[in-house]
């Protein structure tokens, strides 16, 4: 994708909320775009219908006309900065919610607050400086942020792969919509997030099929398969083979046959 012009975009405003505990606000949208970061504590926001918790460390970024609603829990140290500004060539496919790790776009909004607050003659100019900063960072978080999300995805699912896996965790984690979710990881792997998973199953099963004695039933739960009749299911259609042949082949190609006496075995995922 091509970068959009960031020199465009116009700085508006900029605030510091640190309102009293439990903090609400009700579903609203602004005329102007708006970045959000937590400098401390923890904000949720429902956006896109995706209900987000979001930590220092990472960005809100509301587009302009799109409705919100954010909350602030009460026992807590909880404080944001937020900033507005005019953008036409905004991209409108810009994720919601975005990694800041390094804490460069916090700190830039930090200056762009302190300047604003100091008025000196430079201010216009720093702030609009720091502004375009801003959204460089922050497009070069999202275009290098889709290889990073299905690694996470991926990494994600192969930890927990004995376990139920939902769509909305997967959307949550990659920080998007479960619709814009569904979309970008098929554009990015060529399959949907859910057949991914069952692939990433089924590449497991395989790994533990052909390296331990395992049962099959085993390997099923262990792998998130609902039981040996799925298990072999989903191997006649993905590889062309039951599970059983397929152990039956690696046996016969190996040690001349005869298994080694320090195979490997498989335990359940904990529950």
């Amino acid at each position: 994708m091509k970068p959009p012009n960031i020199h465009t975009a116009r700085f508006k405003a900029i605030g510091k909320n640190t309102p009293r505990l439990p903090w609400h606000l009700g579903i609203h949208s602004h005329p102007l775009h708006e970045i959000i970061v937590p400098a401390a504590g923890t904000q949720t926001i429902l956006v896109n219908g995706c209900k987000n918790r979001v930590n220092a460390g990472e960005i809100i970024f509301c587009l302009k006309g799109t409705p919100h609603e954010e909350w602030a829990e009460d026992g807590q140290h909880f404080s944001s900065l937020f900033m507005s500004f005019d953008w036409p060539q905004c991209p409108a496919g810009i994720p919601a919610i975005q990694p800041d790790r390094l804490h460069r776009v916090t700190l830039m909004l930090e200056w762009i607050f302190a300047e604003k607050q100091s008025h000196t003659r430079s201010t216009s100019m720093v702030c609009q400086s720091l502004l375009e900063a801003i959204l460089g960072q922050i497009m070069s978080l999202w275009l290098h942020h889709d290889d990073e999300m299905v690694e996470e995805v991926r990494a994600h699912v192969r930890r927990n792969i004995g376990r139920s896996i939902r769509l909305d965790d997967l959307a949550r984690l990659a920080g998007l919509s479960k619709y814009h979710f569904i979309r970008r990881y098929a554009a990015l792997t060529g399959r949907s997030p859910m057949e991914d998973v069952r692939s990433l199953r089924i590449e497991r099963a395989r790994e533990l099929i052909m390296t331990t004695n395992e049962p099959l039933k085993n390997i099923a739960e262990a792998t998130g398969i609902a039981n040996v009749y799925h298990l072999s299911h989903l191997f006649r259609k993905r590889l062309g083979t039951p599970p059983g042949t397929l152990r039956s082949r690696t046996r016969s190609t190996r040690d001349g046959g005869v298994r080694s006496a320090g195979a490997a075995s498989v335990s359940p995922a904990p529950t």
